[in-house]
């Protein structure tokens, strides 16, 4: 008997570490109209990352208009650019372009993005951020976007140093969500 408990104690508490990372706790900053675009509303939710250090932490962006969701995108920047609008107008911000037509744009911001805009000069902690914990890190944002998308459909696609791949990342349907 002892023999079968500890197998189904190590099945049980991997089984509760999948469903923590899959419900990550995200701490939300309330919707308001964006700055320079004021039609078009910007929510953002910061969770922690492992191993849990000063840098470990993701942001996602939603930008959406007033209007029902036609379509949902979750955009993959790359690795040393971030979920943020920096250009206001349609004419040079895909997210704002497409936000006003009716997709609600969720973009990530990765965990490189909170020591460069501290400042820090030491990036030893760095060494463990490898490409599955950067693929882990879309897999939550992907969980946050599944949860809170308005349209039955996600697109991901993302930048050229987007640390993913055609095979972790794609475009589902609400069926087809990954597993977060």
């Amino acid at each position: 008997m002892r023999a079968l408990r500890l197998p189904a104690l190590a099945f049980a508490l991997l089984a509760a570490a999948s469903a923590s990372a899959a419900d990550a706790p995200w701490t939300a900053v309330a919707e308001a109209p964006l700055a320079g675009a004021a039609d078009v509303r910007e929510t953002r939710w910061e969770t922690s990352r492992p191993p849990g250090g000063a840098y470990d932490h993701i942001r996602v962006h939603r930008y959406r208009t007033a209007g029902p969701a036609k379509a949902v995108l979750l955009y993959l920047p790359g690795t040393n650019m971030n979920g943020q609008v920096a250009l206001r107008d349609e004419d040079h911000n895909l997210w704002i372009f497409l936000a006003r037509r009716g997709v609600e744009v969720y973009a990530l911001d990765y965990r490189t993005a909170f020591p460069i805009s501290s400042g820090v000069n030491d990036l030893g902690f760095m060494a463990e951020w490898t490409v599955d914990a950067f693929t882990e890190d879309i897999r939550t944002a992907a969980g946050l976007v599944r949860r809170r998308a308005a349209a039955p459909s996600c697109s991901c696609p993302g930048s050229a140093a987007a640390p993913s791949s055609p095979t972790r990342t794609q475009a589902w349907s609400r069926r087809g969500w990954p597993a977060s």
